[in-house]
């Protein structure tokens, strides 16, 4: 409901970003729910033009923001900092697999953001 309002607010194109869960174990069902999420909004006719997961590899001491050097691995990447799957790699593979030739933009109009009309002296 969060990127309904800002679209109706701002009524400019949005992306999904960094999205992610701190449990490996519940990350695939997350990566489903937001990119299911990202469809209902597309579906509602928000110009949702772009949806990424944060992030490839685990991150060091991302729960604490980086404000501290501890070395504790945040176990939020597709992969970690071995290179081995997490769970959600193969949902991300089926995702990929089954909604990778839809179009980014529709039938979306990117209005403004293409600039003024040939000819107009502003």
């Amino acid at each position: 409901s969060i990127a309904s309002e800002y679209y109706r607010r701002y009524r400019k194109p949005m992306m999904l970003t960094e999205t992610n869960v701190q449990d490996a174990d519940q990350a695939p069902d997350w990566l489903w729910k937001t990119w299911h999420n990202a469809a209902r909004l597309r579906a509602d006719g928000v110009p949702l033009v772009g949806y990424t997961w944060y992030s490839l590899q685990d991150q060091v001491d991302w729960d604490i923001q980086l404000r501290e050097i501890k070395g504790n691995v945040n176990p939020n990447g597709l992969y970690t900092l071995e290179r081995e799957p997490r769970p959600a790699v193969h949902a991300f593979r089926d995702l990929a697999a089954r909604y990778g030739d839809l179009p980014l933009l529709q039938d979306f109009s990117m209005g403004s953001m293409q600039g003024p009309p040939a000819g107009h002296s502003g």
